[in-house]
């Protein structure tokens, strides 16, 4: 009975321990997609900074520039409707 109950928790616990991993692989891309839209320029082509942090001051010039620039809405769009 002690160890049905052993075994249970170490399956469970590898189950989520499984799971836990797979979900920081998944979200890393989106974490960096995040964290990169929001660093300066000098920030992301600086080799010195740490690129998982923000180095300098967080900036909105690149959506900014994305929105306003571009034809991103237009592409989206595209993309929702196809």
């Amino acid at each position: 009975m002690l160890m049905k109950l052993s075994q249970r928790i170490w399956g469970k616990l590898v189950h989520v321990l499984v799971i836990t991993i797979f979900t920081v692989l998944l979200a890393f891309p989106f974490y960096w997609m995040v964290i990169t839209s929001f660093k300066q320029n000098l920030d992301l082509y600086t080799m010195e900074n740490n690129p998982f942090v923000f180095n300098a001051k967080p900036t909105l010039e690149h959506l900014r520039f994305l929105f306003t620039q571009t034809r991103f809405v237009r592409w989206l769009g595209n993309t929702t409707f196809v």
